[in-house]
C-alpha cells in the first residue's frame, strides 16, 4: 500500500507540473457552453458488458448546436481493477457558429482503444485511463485522418450519503501535419439516484494547441446494469 500511495502522488505531482504550463500564456476563452451525455454499461456476462455514449454539445445551455456523438463498443474486465474497452465513435458537428468557415458540417468516424485501472487510497477512489484513437475526418468532401494519445487522472470521494466530488486532469498528445499537445481539467459533483443510476454536473477547462482555450459545463447521467461492472466516467 505504501509503494502504491507513493506511485500516486508521484503521478499527481508530475500531471500538475504539466498542467500548470498550459495555463500560463493565459489566452482568451471562447465562452462557456453545455455538454449533455449518456453513459451507459450493459453488462452481458460477469466479463464482457457493452459500453454506449450519447452526446450533444452545444454553444449555449439550450440552443447554438454544435456536435451530435455516438459511441459504442465491447468492454472486458481482465482483472476485477483493469478493464479493456473498443469503441466506434461518430461524430457530426456544425462549425458555422463559433467559426468563421465556409462549410455546413465537419462528419468524424473513430477507433478507439483504452485501458481503464481502479483503484482505492483510504476513502480516495482512482481511475487511470490510457486511450489511442484513430481519428477520420471528412470536412464536406475533404479528407483527413489524424492519430491520438490521452492519459487521464481522475480521482474521486464520498461528500455526504450518496453525494460525492470527482476531478480529473487529461494529457492529450495528437499527430497530424505535426504533434501537438492539449490538456484538460475537469471539477464534478455527482448523486447516486439508485445503485445504478447517477447524475453528475461538473466544469471542464480546455487548453488548446496555439495558446487557446475553452471551457464547458457537463451534464452527465451515467448508468450500469450491475453484475460487477462500473461505469466509465468520460
Amino acid at each position: 500500500m505504501k509503494g502504491s500511495g507513493a506511485t500516486t502522488r508521484a503521478l499527481l505531482l508530475a500531471l500538475l507540473g504539466t498542467w500548470a504550463i498550459a495555463p500560463a500564456q493565459q489566452p482568451e476563452p471562447k465562452g462557456m457552453g453545455v455538454w449533455y451525455i449518456y453513459f451507459a454499461d450493459y453488462g452481458v456476462s460477469e466479463k464482457w458488458s457493452v459500453h454506449h455514449e450519447t452526446h450533444l454539445h452545444l454553444y449555449e445551455p439550450l440552443q447554438a448546436f454544435n456536435r451530435f456523438v455516438l459511441r459504442a463498443g465491447p468492454s472486458y474486465r481482465l482483472t476485477p481493477s483493469l478493464t479493456g474497452t473498443f469503441l466506434y465513435h461518430h461524430s457530426y458537428s456544425d462549425p458555422t457558429f463559433a467559426e468563421e468557415v465556409a462549410v455546413n458540417r465537419l462528419d468524424e468516424h473513430r477507433l478507439m482503444e483504452q485501458l481503464i485501472y481502479r483503484h482505492k487510497y483510504a476513502r480516495w477512489g482512482f481511475s487511470h485511463r490510457l486511450r489511442t484513437e484513430q481519428r477520420f475526418f471528412d470536412l464536406e468532401g475533404i479528407h483527413s485522418t489524424s492519430h491520438r494519445a490521452r492519459y487521464r487522472l481522475l480521482l474521486s470521494h464520498p461528500l455526504a450519503g450518496p453525494v460525492y466530488g470527482s476531478g480529473d486532469g487529461e494529457v492529450l498528445a495528437e499527430w497530424r501535419d505535426q504533434a501537438s499537445m492539449s490538456y484538460r481539467l475537469s471539477g464534478s459533483v455527482g448523486a447516486f439516484l439508485n445503485p445504478r443510476l447517477r447524475l453528475q454536473v461538473g466544469y471542464t477547462h480546455f487548453f488548446l494547441p496555439g495558446g487557446r482555450h475553452d471551457e464547458r459545463i457537463r451534464v452527465l447521467l451515467l448508468y450500469n446494469t450491475g453484475a460487477g461492472h462500473k461505469t466509465a466516467e468520460p
